[in-house]
């Protein structure tokens, strides 16, 4: 086993690892603040909708009031605007999160970049480093271009199963929609038969 270089991989996965975990959840916390301001703009644009409506029914029935509806009508605009406030505070403090954690990644990269040096660019990413440390780690490889080109055998042999995965399910999903189609003109035939009887 060659110790150097198992040594440097070692290092360079953890900057890789801990880079991508900090991207991920800095990725994570932006779609989080994304769902939520649309949803909260969704509550402001219907608590203008209620509000219009509670105007609306108010200039209409202006004589015989019947305070019950107006009242209900603007109780919901006022619970939807707060619903939006908050969901569109809790949105910014995501995205506030979201960049501490992406700021946090590239400090872990920046800083860990001479032991990432180790690992040519194209397989800087979890997946990658980790089978390259393995190969190294159980002497399946003895220096980095072995370990790169065992990985990029992997690689292509998970590419293939993926290829074979998509087509069978195709396959299965034709054979079912087959069957089903198979099964619907049996029905058919049997009807025609029927009235051909009647």
């Amino acid at each position: 086993m060659n110790a150097e270089l198992l040594n440097k991989l070692q290092q360079a996965n953890e900057v890789i690892i801990g880079s991508d975990t900090h991207f991920s959840k800095s990725k994570q916390l932006k779609e989080r603040a994304e769902k939520k301001e649309i949803t909260g703009l969704i509550s402001f644009l219907s608590a203008a909708i209620f509000f219009a409506i509670a105007l609306a029914y108010i200039s209409e029935n202006v004589g015989g009031i019947k305070f019950s509806i107006p009242i209900i009508l603007f109780a919901l605009t006022v619970a939807l605007i707060l619903a939006g406030i908050s969901l569109i505070r809790t949105s910014g403090k995501n995205k506030k999160e979201a960049n501490t954690e992406e700021s946090i990644a590239i400090n872990i990269l920046n800083e860990g970049d001479e032991k990432l040096s180790i690992i040519p660019d194209e397989y800087r990413y979890p997946i990658a480093s980790s089978y390259i440390l393995k190969m190294v780690y159980s002497d399946r490889a003895d220096e980095m271009r072995q370990a790169l080109a065992l990985y990029d055998e992997q690689l292509h042999r998970w590419k293939m199963e993926n290829a074979q995965n998509a087509m069978l399910a195709e396959q299965m999903r034709q054979t079912e929609t087959l069957k089903s189609i198979k099964k619907r003109s049996g029905v058919s035939a049997t009807a025609s038969v029927i009235n051909l009887f009647k």
